[in-house]
């Protein structure tokens, strides 16, 4: 499956630096290098593009948070002059440290997608040979608990995560989806399960 990264800065040289090194990487790559580029393009790419990473600078840097809720599957990076703290690796240096630069994609090789294949074109996910057809909400409630290993969440947070519903309503339709999704992807793989927590929520177990 073809991976993707997407783009958008209003410097050109870091654009092209950013763009050459994804496509060396195998990666198919889409720029924004126009500050006339209002924010909602973004958002689109992010929707329709389906990128597995996303490099924003300059007036873009500071919509990580809508480009991470448009994207579930994306890593966000931000690329800052000065990072205020340290220790948060969705933050890269500018000008650019080729071995943080490397370490995105060498993270990405190593872990993203290495239990399942997600293709959102046709809905569906290819696991231990297996390509089985999902629903929407059934896809993205997989990818979120896949792309978060061990990790609970509840209904509502769920609910927030695919929709950004916050109402009895949303959690019911996700409710729904891990049943349907449990019955689909219960017993494919060794490797992970799908685990209900009663009065808890969701994880996918990574054994």
């Amino acid at each position: 499956m073809a991976k993707n990264v997407l783009i958008a800065g209003e410097n050109e040289e870091l654009c092209d630096l950013l763009s050459n090194y994804a496509e060396k990487e195998g990666f198919n790559v889409k720029v924004i290098c126009d500050i006339r580029d209002e924010e909602q393009r973004i958002i689109r790419e992010c929707t329709l593009f389906g990128p597995d990473i996303v490099f924003l600078s300059g007036s873009y840097a500071d919509e990580d948070d809508k480009c991470t809720h448009a994207s579930l599957m994306a890593d966000v990076y931000s690329i800052v002059k000065t990072k205020t703290n340290p220790d948060d690796l969705s933050l890269l240096s500018y000008p650019i440290d080729m071995s943080e630069l490397a370490a995105v994609f060498d993270k990405h090789n190593e872990n993203k997608n290495s239990l399942i294949a997600f293709n959102k074109n046709n809905m569906s996910i290819i696991t231990e040979g297996k390509e089985i057809g999902l629903e929407l909400t059934e896809y993205d409630v997989l990818a979120i608990l896949s792309k978060n290993p061990n990790r609970v969440f509840s209904r509502s947070q769920l609910a927030y995560e695919v929709s950004g519903v916050d109402a009895p309503s949303g959690e019911k339709a996700i409710e729904d989806a891990v049943i349907t999704l449990k019955e689909k992807i219960d017993g494919l793989s060794p490797r992970w399960s799908l685990k209900f927590l009663w009065g808890v929520g969701y994880k996918f177990e990574v054994i």
